[in-house]
């Protein structure tokens, strides 16, 4: 409570000091420069003991952790880029698939990321409505295609 009285204290005396120097002023041309470096002066009179309250307030708020948000942020990163490099090899299938005239059932993609933010695609598995003999002639046009190793299956239903 005394803080608060401190503050009004202080308050009151800068105003009755720019009350008291706005009086002694004199006239004129430097008038206006000086009511504003009167109200700068109340002003800061006014925010004084913010000065000394706000790093007490900034100790007593935790610190937030940018590591956290700097890994959660590379994660979401490397998720993107796993996603959109997903979407285009399926892109690349589905066309190689389309232009031979085979249907595609289902195109199953494992791909991992390494720590030095190469992408290592594992398997790519592929269910056609085909005979095996077209997927294996699927199989090679894919594999020329991609340049990866293709596991074409024939669906069983």
């Amino acid at each position: 409570m005394s803080a608060v009285q401190d503050w009004a204290a202080a308050l009151c005396l800068a105003a009755l000091a720019a009350a008291l120097l706005q009086y002694l002023s004199p006239g004129g041309t430097m008038e206006k420069i000086f009511r504003l470096v009167l109200g700068a002066f109340v002003l800061c009179g006014l925010l004084s003991p913010l000065a000394e309250t706000v790093p007490a307030i900034a100790e007593s708020i935790p610190a937030w952790s940018q590591a956290g948000a700097e890994s959660g942020f590379a994660q979401s990163v490397d998720d993107q880029i796993l996603q959109a490099a997903d979407a285009s090899l399926r892109q690349v299938i589905v066309g190689e698939l389309y232009s031979m005239g085979y249907p595609c059932e289902n195109i199953e993609i494992f791909m991992d990321m390494t720590e030095d933010g190469r992408i290592v695609i594992n398997k790519v598995a592929v269910t056609l409505r085909a005979s095996a003999e077209e997927c294996g002639e699927a199989a090679g046009r894919l594999e020329k295609a991609t340049g990866l190793k293709m596991e074409v299956t024939a669906y069983g239903g």
